[in-house]
């Protein structure tokens, strides 16, 4: 039997084993995991959800260690288990989840070239205020499109014709999923003693090029102050607003989740230059 303080300081005692307690962390792990990376907006040029899923089917607590073990999927096994489309488009999405250290390697592969992976889930946090302030931006959205409702309501009532302020651009709602995402442990670590026979083909390098809209993708993040004022007098150039929200758009350039589509249209379009 073990005990555990819980947040308001009471001591509550656990009848369940180790083995028991590391599968449930192991399950609340998977879960955050999941969430993470479906509103991750460095995963949305591929089914990344769809293959972390796969891989996490696959994540076991040792029994003996009682830590997590390493997982393997090929790409046949992540179009099967994942109803991914394509070959290509299963190793886009491993490659996103390499790059980003959602998989990170162990250096070991199985009999039959497979190469094996810890499961992290390393971006939580960024992820979460990246949601929080997609969520803040769309709720000034939403408060602005129902001020002009009002207005525009209140002039039909006094016969005036109404000119519309409403910027023509919305926000892409489908880039930002309301999913709540809570910093957890890195959990990780082990071995996976299953084996799937399946035949993995080396990875090839992954091109933001072949899987997705150049404007949806995250602009790179600057290696100084200096290029990152550059990139932010680039992209507020012409517009009215950049005063207001260069700040926002700065820490989000930073933060590597300021996407050209979404700096579009909190800035909305640019003012025509005087003839």
């Amino acid at each position: 039997m073990s005990e555990y303080i819980t947040e308001h300081g009471e001591i509550i005692e656990d009848t369940r084993s180790p083995y028991q307690v590391a599968c449930s962390q192991l399950v609340a792990f998977k879960l955050k995991t999941i969430e993470t990376v479906a509103a991750d907006p460095k995963l949305h040029g591929a089914p990344c959800v769809q293959a972390i899923v796969v891989y996490l089917s696959f994540l076991k607590v040792d029994k003996v260690s009682l830590k997590p073990t390493s997982v393997y999927a090929s790409s046949l096994t992540l179009m099967a288990r994942g109803g991914i489309k394509s070959d290509r488009t299963a190793r886009n999405a491993r490659a996103l989840l390499v790059d980003n250290h959602y998989l990170v390697t162990t250096g070991t592969t199985t009999k039959d070239g497979c190469v094996r992976y810890h499961v992290e889930n390393p971006r939580a946090e960024v992820v979460k205020m990246h949601t929080r302030e997609a969520a803040e931006y769309l709720s000034e959205k939403d408060a602005e499109r129902k001020k002009e409702e009002r207005r525009r309501k209140n002039m039909k009532s006094a016969h005036v014709p109404v000119e519309s302020t409403t910027p023509e651009n919305g926000c892409p709602g489908s880039n930002y999923q309301d999913v709540p995402v809570e910093s957890t442990d890195k959990y990780h670590r082990g071995y996976l003693g299953d084996s799937l026979y399946e035949v993995e083909e080396p990875l090839k390098g992954y091109s933001p090029d072949q899987i997705g809209d150049e404007e949806t993708l995250p602009l790179p993040i600057p290696e100084s102050d200096a290029e990152a004022e550059a990139m932010m007098d680039q992209i507020c150039a012409g517009r009215p607003g950049a005063t207001i929200l260069r700040a926002r758009l700065m820490s989000m350039l930073k933060m590597g989740v300021l996407t050209l589509r979404l700096a579009n249209n909190m800035l909305g379009p640019k003012q025509e230059a005087a003839a």
